[in-house]
């Protein structure tokens, strides 16, 4: 059963998180890094994720959504998504600012959605190339790049239409990327047609 103590705490973490994602945007806006890109579309996911976790409120030990009742499904499946954006990067901060009782320490500040200005980081072009599927179901790619050339943390992929996918660790759910070899292991398999769009910047 949910508490209300379960509910603050788990807002209380989610905008501790939003926190240390902003922090890591002005950081890569301020050195002019494309790497900005990643964690400003991470930022808007969390702040909606972390905007639906303050919107539910417990009644009679049920939880509601505005007037909507939810089941306990769906906060597990919101805290979920959001725990996933502890990553290494800022897991230690995070649990550092929180006090024995998981409350963040010191928060006021009212969250507000992330707006950028235009920017243009370095002047640097973004690279695009386009690979189209041959083969259903296939599991590795051969890409024109090597990954030792490219900055890895601003790879973007997108298949059709869909979410923008980042590079992950092989043991996760996503892809990977092995020299010039990318390695497929999402939850959905590719099939012949679809068109797979990658972005990134060079090392320079």
């Amino acid at each position: 059963m949910i508490t209300q103590d379960d509910l603050n705490r788990e807002i209380d973490l989610s905008k501790k998180i939003y926190l240390e994602y902003l922090d890591k945007l002005a950081t890569y806006l301020s050195i002019g890094s494309g790497s900005y890109v990643r964690w400003y579309i991470d930022l808007c996911v969390l702040y909606y994720l972390t905007d639906a976790l303050q919107s539910i409120r417990l009644d009679s030990d049920k939880l509601y959504l505005g007037n909507y009742e939810v089941n306990e499904n769906f906060y597990a499946l919101v805290t979920k998504h959001i725990h996933e954006f502890i990553t290494y990067d800022i897991r230690e901060v995070v649990y550092a600012e929180l006090d024995t009782d998981s409350k963040v320490k010191d928060f006021s500040s009212p969250m507000t959605p992330p707006i950028l200005v235009t920017y243009q980081p370095n002047e640097q072009q973004w690279q695009s190339i386009d690979i189209t599927i041959e083969t259903d179901d296939i599991s590795q790619l051969t890409l024109p790049f090597n990954i030792s050339d490219v900055v890895s943390t601003t790879v973007i992929l997108t298949v059709g239409d869909g979410d923008p996918l980042y590079i992950v660790n092989e043991n996760e759910e996503g892809y990977h990327i092995v020299g010039n070899t990318l390695f497929w292991h999402t939850y959905y398999n590719l099939k012949i047609g679809d068109v797979i769009n990658i972005k990134y910047l060079l090392n320079v």
